[in-house]
């Protein structure tokens, strides 16, 4: 996979696939008239794993140990269009893709490996999903995911057990205090710091993957502030937070 160029998503470029497809880097504007919770949604349908579905996919008869994240995205990607269609559980994928109707992909064997393939011939294959899933985490400042296999069949199973017991947790919490804003509290926390250059007003313009540098940099900036007034009064050794005062470091 192509090392990703920070440089050019944090000035918002697109990012072109090597079958040709580009991936658009949305404004926070953009999301929030698009709508913050169908945005995530859509963009979940890229970032998730087979551990991260795992109850779904045993409802749908799937063991989840049995599949790729790329033979999943299969599945689920008849949800996305290039337009929203709510009456047939279709997410709009435009805001990444534009015109790119990932349900009008079908699924076909090609040089002995299972691919995705459109009227117009843009082909995906495991190597180029694996590529646009770790942009698109990239871009939403995501870390990559810490699970990637099932140790034994008590973590397989213990794992679908958490799944439905967090699923019911959620629903419970919502039913309780009601759905939240994701995004609105890195917002405001952001607009109201001093060192964030960008007001109410203006923070709508930023791109999301430059919202969640600054989001990372100034708390790394703030961190290292406190340990530096911390190794003055004499409380911290400077041996053991040395790394730390770099506020220049890269962001992982």
């Amino acid at each position: 996979m192509r090392d990703i160029d920070e440089l050019k998503l944090y000035r918002g470029d697109n990012y072109r696939l090597p079958n040709g497809v580009e991936i658009k880097c949305p404004t926070l504007g953009e999301i929030c008239d698009y709508g913050e919770s169908e945005y995530l949604s859509m963009i979940s349908v890229f970032t998730a794993t087979n551990i991260d579905r795992c109850a779904q996919l045993e409802d749908m008869g799937i063991d989840y140990t049995e599949i790729t994240n790329f033979q999943m995205f299969t599945i689920f990607a008849m949800m996305l269009s290039n337009h929203k269609d709510k009456e047939n559980n279709k997410l709009d994928a435009s805001p990444l893709f534009g015109d790119l109707d990932f349900s009008s992909f079908i699924s076909v064997q090609c040089d002995n490996e299972l691919c995705m393939v459109d009227k117009n011939g843009i082909k995906f294959n495991s190597d180029i999903f694996e590529e646009m899933t770790a942009y698109i985490r990239k871009m939403h400042g995501m870390p990559q995911p810490q699970y990637t296999q099932v140790k034994d069949g008590f973590a397989k199973k213990q794992l679908i057990i958490d799944a439905r017991n967090d699923a019911k947790y959620q629903e419970r919490l919502r039913a309780f205090k009601g759905t939240h804003s994701t995004y609105l509290p890195y917002i405001s926390a952001l607009v109201n710091h001093p060192n964030f250059k960008y007001g109410w007003d203006k923070v709508w313009d930023m791109k999301v993957y430059a919202f969640f540098d600054s989001l990372k940099r100034i708390s790394i900036i703030d961190n290292a502030n406190h340990l530096y007034q911390g190794l003055y009064s004499g409380c911290i050794e400077y041996s053991k937070i040395k790394k730390e005062l770099d506020w220049l470091k890269p962001i992982d």
